[in-house]
């Protein structure tokens, strides 16, 4: 059966009108722009921030701070997901955060994880495990909406699981791969590439290898 990563790739059509923008501005910086997108293949539906609308989002951000920024764009969507009463909507802001995670970790793989497996290799594998726990979790919901007997708690587990692993990395990974690389124009250089990959992959993960990364534009 595939996994619900494999179903919500970009292969959208975006709707014209923009959406009020409904994340927070402190972390989502020009990620302000919403779109309703609806998948033509499965008719699975998501409300996430949609970076090709904007040309400049990596400029003169550095890989550390991309990453982080991802972080904060999930835990963004959960705080949306709790605070919403509509169940459509609830279902649309469930989707995009896996959407969202599915694509965070793969940019990861192609990006970051290599700078970092040079300097820190044993950090790479515990981050790699970190992955497949959170996405065993988030597979589960792949056959459930969010109406069915445990997939808040499903949801809510991994969620968890990801809060921990981003502070992990912010707190202790993120510093000591800046002290390691000491160049702020190469994280800069790696930040850009971290944007330009994040907005070109499509992901289709498998529960018993790392990431299969499929590069296309979206």
């Amino acid at each position: 059966m595939k996994s619900f990563f494999s179903l919500i790739k970009p292969n959208y059509q975006i709707s014209s009108t923009l959406a009020k923008p409904s994340y927070s501005s402190y972390f989502l910086n020009k990620r302000f722009y919403v779109a309703n997108a609806v998948s033509t293949d499965h008719g699975i539906k998501a409300t996430y921030p949609y970076p090709n609308q904007i040309t400049n989002i990596g400029k003169n951000r550095n890989l550390i701070e991309e990453a982080i920024r991802d972080h904060r764009v999930i835990k963004d969507l959960w705080g949306r997901y709790q605070k919403e009463a509509n169940r459509n909507e609830r279902q649309k802001i469930a989707n995009t955060i896996i959407y969202e995670f599915a694509v965070h970790t793969a940019t990861e793989d192609i990006v970051l994880y290599p700078v970092l497996e040079k300097y820190y290799p044993n950090i790479v594998k515990h981050n790699h495990a970190d992955h497949h726990h959170i996405k065993e979790a988030l597979h589960k919901l792949f056959s459930m909406k969010i109406s069915d007997h445990g997939y808040d708690d499903i949801l809510a587990k991994a969620i968890k699981e990801f809060e921990e692993h981003a502070a992990q990395e912010e707190c202790d990974h993120f510093p000591k791969l800046k002290e390691a690389i000491g160049n702020d124009k190469q994280l800069i250089k790696l930040g850009e590439e971290f944007e330009k990959i994040r907005s070109k992959v499509s992901t289709q993960s498998h529960l018993t290898t790392h990431d299969k990364v499929r590069i296309l534009r979206i």
